[in-house]
C-alpha cells in the first residue's frame, strides 16, 4: 500500500528538520511519497478580522513580506534537496496562498500522515495547531534543529500508553513503522494492572514483538518530563503518544502533558489527537 506523507514546511529555519523527518519516515516504507507544503500567508488573501490582517501586515517589519518569507522557505527547501542527492524519496514542492490553518487543513485530508518541526514563528505555530485540531491525521513532530543520529529513525520505539482514544489513534497510525523496528516498548506510568492490554492486543494482531515497562509516578517532575526521561532511559529514537486529551485550551491553562512534552522534547514524536 502506498503511504502519502505531507511535510508541512511553514518557515525557513525548520525546513531541514521537517524534510529529514519526512524522508526518514518515507524511506522506512516500501512505497511512499512526500509532498512539501508551504503556505504563503498573504494578508490580502485572508478572510479574517481586520485585527488579524493588520497583525500580519505588522509582521512584515520584522520578518519580511509574505512573498519574501515564502522565497526564503523555497530556498531552504532547494538547499536541502541539493544536499541530499542520495535521498530515497524526493519531496515534491507545493505552495498555497491564504491562511495557514485553512490551507493546511484542506491539503492534509489527502494524506496518510504529516510531518512537522516544532515551530519558531507564528506561521509554524498556526500550522501545528491546524495539524492537531483540524486535520484528524497522525503526525511526526520533530525538534526544530533535529536530524537523525547514525541513520536511526523509528528503530527503538517507546509507546507512552494511557488507554485513551488519542493513544489508540497514534498506535494505529504508527503500525507501518513498528513492523520494521528493532525494539517496541509499551510504557505505562502509574497505570492500573492491565492498562496496556489494548495496546498489547493491537501489536499482537500485527505480529509486532514488544515489551511492557511500568513505573510509578515521580513526584519531582511533570508527567511530560517523566515520559521524556523514561523514553531516553529506554533508548528510544521515537516516542509515540496521544495528544491533548482534554483539549488545548484546558491543557494550556492547567499545564497538561502534551504541552510539556512539546516544550521539552528532544527526540521525534509520533502523535494523534
Amino acid at each position: 500500500m502506498s503511504h502519502k506523507i505531507l511535510a508541512i514546511i511553514a518557515e525557513p529555519t525548520t525546513v531541514p528538520a521537517c524534510l529529514e523527518a519526512a524522508e526518514a519516515a518515507a524511506s522506512r516504507l516500501a512505497n511512499a511519497t512526500v509532498e512539501a507544503l508551504h503556505v504563503m500567508v498573504d494578508p490580502p488573501s485572508i478572510i479574517s478580522a481586520d485585527e488579524e490582517v493588520a497583525f500580519q501586515q505588522l509582521r512584515e517589519r520584522f520578518e519580511g513580506t509574505a512573498k519574501e518569507r515564502a522565497e526564503h522557505t523555497r530556498e531552504a527547501f532547494d538547499r536541502w534537496v541539493g544536499a541530499h542527492p542520495e535521498a530515497k524519496v524526493k519531496p515534491e514542492w507545493k505552495e498555497m496562498i491564504g491562511g495557514e490553518e485553512d490551507n493546511v487543513a484542506d491539503e492534509a485530508c489527502r494524506f496518510d500522515v504529516l510531518t512537522l518541526a516544532l515551530p519558531t514563528n507564528l506561521d509554524a505555530s498556526d500550522a501545528l495547531h491546524a495539524a492537531f485540531f483540524r486535520c484528524a491525521k497522525p503526525m511526526f513532530v520533530v525538534p526544530a534543529r533535529w536530524s537523525p543520529k547514525n541513520d536511526r529513525f523509528a528503530d527503538r520505539v517507546v509507546v507512552a500508553w494511557n488507554d485513551t482514544a488519542q493513544c489508540k489513534r497514534a498506535l494505529d497510525g504508527v503500525i507501518p513503522w513498528l513492523r520494521d523496528a528493532s525494539s517496541v516498548s509499551i510504557l505505562t506510568i502509574n497505570g492500573s494492572e492491565g492498562v496496556s492490554r489494548s495496546a498489547e492486543d493491537v501489536l499482537r494482531r500485527n505480529d509486532i514483538p514488544f515489551t511492557v515497562h511500568s513505573c510509578g509516578r515521580s513526584p519531582d517532575v511533570s508527567l511530560g518530563d517523566q515520559i521524556i526521561e523514561k523514553a531516553h532511559e529506554m533508548g528510544a529514537d521515537l516516542l509515540v503518544m496521544g495528544a491533548y486529551r482534554h483539549g488545548q485550551f484546558i491543557e494550556w491553562i492547567m499545564g497538561g502533558t502534551t504541552r510539556h512534552v512539546l516544550a521539552t522534547a528532544d527526540l521525534p514524536l509520533f502523535m494523534a489527537h
